[in-house]
């Protein structure tokens, strides 16, 4: 993929968990590549919860704005695309449909976990009228648990690096979704700090692509819930 996109765009820079950053500094666009995303899950069958991420953002000042993302699930054989303005499409063996806009979220909301969360916070979420979404690997297939309608909400509670983050966060503010910080700060990808120009600090979740968290609390990912409501409901229950 990397070799691939450094052919047919050799003027932007390309960041892959794999192999790191290249390209020209000035790069006007910045690709975020994870070649897979979600390893537990491609090692036990049993799970759900790997995939291909690829997005594209383009330089605005001091900071990177997402354009494009794509997630790719093999084993479903089901890819995920969107611009940012939308809409979402669902590709599987070849038939390609946009994915419909999610009415409002039943309540109580179902909320989509992965195994990194501590069992009593999941065990307070549940106790307080959560419905349990799901566990899953993979950011990209938590988000797309959320564009199919099997769930309203995801919390991360770990750090997550850009290429973790940029394609789904694409495909769900694309749905109409947010995903902010408890403090509803969205995520920022800062020039410096993706280009290693600067120290990562624990206000860039993407900071150089190395898994800084956005503050101690995570990320709230969000469609077809008020954000704001679901903000202040994690935090009583934190």
């Amino acid at each position: 993929m990397v070799e691939g996109l450094a052919a047919a765009f050799s003027g932007d820079l390309i960041l892959s968990e794999e192999s790191g950053l290249r390209g020209p500094a000035d790069a006007a666009h910045l690709w975020i590549i994870d070649p897979l995303d979600g390893t537990e899950a491609f090692v036990d069958p049993r799970t759900r919860g790997y995939a291909v991420q690829i997005a594209r953002a383009r330089r605005d000042g001091d900071r990177f704005v997402l354009e494009l993302g794509v997630v790719y699930e093999p084993h479903a054989h089901t890819l995920f695309a969107a611009t940012i303005d939308g809409p979402v499409t669902r590709e599987i063996d070849g038939v390609v449909v946009p994915l419909p806009v999610r009415p409002p979220a039943p309540l109580p909301p179902r909320i989509v976990t992965s195994t990194r969360i501590s069992k009593p916070l999941r065990d307070r979420f549940l106790a307080r009228g959560y419905a349990d979404g799901g566990e899953l690997r993979s950011v990209g297939i938590k988000v797309a648990h959320l564009l199919e309608g099997h769930a309203d909400l995801y919390l991360a509670t770990h750090g997550l690096a850009a290429w973790d983050l940029a394609a789904p966060q694409v495909l769900l503010e694309a749905a109409g979704g947010r995903v902010t910080d408890l403090d509803g700060q969205p995520p920022r990808y800062d020039v410096a700090r993706l280009l290693g120009t600067a120290p990562p600090t624990s206000a860039d979740v993407t900071a150089r692509g190395d898994t800084k968290p956005r503050g101690p609390q995570g990320l709230v990912f969000t469609l077809g819930l008020d954000h704001a409501d679901a903000l202040a409901a994690l935090r009583r229950t934190h």
